[in-house]
């Protein structure tokens, strides 16, 4: 039996895998699809290293990127993170082994009909190299 999808609650933040929707109390948030399923990795594995490779395997799979991909979409993360509030350090670098989300992060499982609020809809992840 599959579980069914979740919501992750942290801060003043609403993150959706499932509709790939990160919405803020002053509204959507706006991430480009590389650094939205990162922050979403890092999200479901709060208070665990996520290694480099961890990242690699979940966004890019069999392509070949440098590690420069990675700490560019950190560092586009902590700041749009930081401009909603929280501070850039929410996003532990674990040194010479990966990243850690260090904020507590509310998991809600939720009915596979059920979706964010209607401002959500608004959301928008843009497409990006993977």
């Amino acid at each position: 039996m599959t579980e069914a999808p979740s919501v992750y609650q942290f801060g003043d933040f609403t993150l959706d895998p499932e509709q790939i929707s990160l919405v803020c109390r002053d509204g959507p948030v706006h991430l480009a699809w590389t650094a939205f399923h990162i922050l979403s990795l890092l999200v479901r594995n709060a208070g665990r290293v996520v290694t480099k490779n961890d990242i690699f395997k979940e966004i890019w799979q069999d392509r070949f990127v440098e590690d420069s991909n990675i700490s560019q979409n950190i560092f586009i993360l902590r700041n749009i993170l930081a401009e909603h509030g929280m501070t850039r350090a929410v996003i532990v670098n674990e040194s010479g082994r990966g990243y850690r989300f260090g904020v507590e992060v509310k998991r809600i499982p939720r009915s596979w009909g059920d979706s964010l609020a209607a401002s959500s809809s608004d959301s928008r992840v843009v497409p990006s190299g993977r």
